[in-house]
């Protein structure tokens, strides 16, 4: 009797999930799957009890222990994702930091920027730019402008996705995360606000350039429509198993994006090292151009994470009196 007791035990969670994100319907297909792996279980272990000519158990007995194992499996799991999502997000989250470097004659404070992230993050960010333009700061950008059709699609194709205003948008749905909005930070105390940036004419045009001078020919591959497969994904789930999603989704992207390994191998590895030396390189030094020509002597910048590094190092090869001074803690995946 007690494991008729134990099996209620373990299932009344495993039931009250399967419920919350598919209903009764959820629960009569889960229980269909447990008969058909019971009766798979059952037939190998009477089979293997007869080839060791041993005595198998009654299929009730068995039943028994099977869906005691496998409920003690399912909720295991659980635990181990819901540690592992505590351990990724709560104890030891992912910092991109806000870097403040100086030469002495001029400072920059870089806030290392990702594209979609928890609203929390970004109105801190708003509000650091506030306090540092109250202090004599002016705002340096990143911030990509569309130009002509034809540039974006020879963009889209060098890049082998199809690249739109929507993206983020649409990915951030996957994450539990809102996308970047770059006029969230504008026009904060004042109007001191510079995009030091290209539009994509200008990258495309550099591409081509480069294509030319290296004599590579590459034929552009289909680009593959992210937006699509994203909006069919949320079409097919219910707002319940959405969130599960999200709750997955949102803890291995914080796992990868602090694995700084996982990162340069993406950068190693990525189908079009051409393009991507123009995304990142090409765009590094026209900011430290911007920072070593300009009057400007107090610069607060937003950047993606990975051109910090780039930035630092130009800035360091022109004048090497260029130091890290401090750092404060920004959390991306943390808060509303």
């Amino acid at each position: 009797m007690y494991k008729y007791f134990i099996l209620f035990i373990l299932y009344i969670p495993i039931f009250s999930a399967i419920y919350y994100l598919n209903q009764i319907a959820g629960i009569l297909e889960f229980i269909l799957w447990m008969i058909m792996y019971l009766s798979i279980f059952y037939f190998f272990h009477v089979l293997w009890r007869y080839y060791r000519k041993k005595d198998y158990l009654h299929i009730i007995e068995y039943a028994k222990k099977f869906y005691i194992s496998l409920a003690t499996l399912l909720l295991f799991s659980v635990w181990i994702l819901w540690s592992f999502w505590y351990y990724q997000l709560i104890h030891k989250p992912l910092n991109l930091e806000q870097i403040t470097i100086s030469n002495w004659d001029k400072t920059v404070v870089f806030q290392k920027m990702i594209h979609i992230a928890k609203s929390d993050y970004y109105s801190d960010i708003a509000s650091d730019i506030e306090n540092h333009k109250n202090n004599g700061y002016v705002y340096y950008f990143e911030w990509v402008k569309w130009w002509t059709d034809e540039s974006i699609n020879t963009f889209n194709k060098a890049l082998w996705i199809e690249f739109d205003l929507n993206l983020y948008d649409n990915l951030s749905k996957l994450y539990w995360l809102v996308p970047q909005n770059n006029l969230d930070f504008l026009n904060i105390i004042n109007t001191q606000d510079y995009n030091i940036d290209m539009n994509i004419d200008e990258i495309i045009s550099e591409y081509e350039s480069l294509k030319v001078s290296k004599n590579i020919v590459k034929e552009y591959e289909p680009p593959i429509d992210i937006n699509t497969e994203i909006i069919n994904t949320l079409s097919e789930l219910s707002s319940r198993q959405l969130e599960v999603l999200q709750f997955v989704n949102l803890t291995f992207l914080t796992t990868l994006t602090k694995n700084e390994e996982f990162l340069q191998s993406i950068q190693n590895s990525f189908w079009n090292q051409l393009l991507f030396e123009i995304i990142l390189e090409w765009r590094n030094k026209i900011v430290v151009e911007k920072i070593i020509n300009s009057e400007d002597k107090k610069i607060f910048a937003t950047y993606w994470a990975l051109h910090f590094d780039g930035i630092f190092t130009w800035l360091q090869k022109n004048d090497p009196n260029w130091k890290i001074i401090s750092t404060k803690s920004f959390f991306p995946f943390q808060g509303k």
